[in-house]
């Protein structure tokens, strides 16, 4: 049961970072996202609405980062091991949102 605005983020938050580390599994992460979406009990007090609104919002500060982030920059990297590391965060934003988009 979410019924709190800070596990709501939470929830999101961690479904977005899975779908983005797993980018093969990112249908399942959307399949889950719209479960959670048409789920009544989940939402008692925030509403179908504000999941959504916090998802895309979350995606849209995701994609405007990504190449800002510290990817890579707390191990041993390489620059060129590191742009790949990042290419790799990029296409799996990109494909979760693309199966976000076909559940619609």
């Amino acid at each position: 049961l979410i019924d709190d605005q800070e596990v709501l983020t939470g929830v999101i938050n961690l479904i977005y970072d899975k779908a983005l580390d797993f980018p093969k599994f990112s249908k399942i992460y959307a399949e889950l996202c719209k479960v959670i979406q048409s789920s009544d009990t989940v939402y008692r007090n925030y509403g179908a609405n504000n999941f959504i609104t916090r998802l895309a919002k979350k995606a849209s500060t995701v994609f405007k980062t990504i190449s800002s982030a510290n990817i890579g920059s707390l191990a041993d990297y390489t620059e060129e091991e590191r742009k790949y590391l990042i290419k790799l965060r990029y296409l799996g934003n990109i494909e979760f949102i693309c199966q976000l988009y076909k559940l619609k």
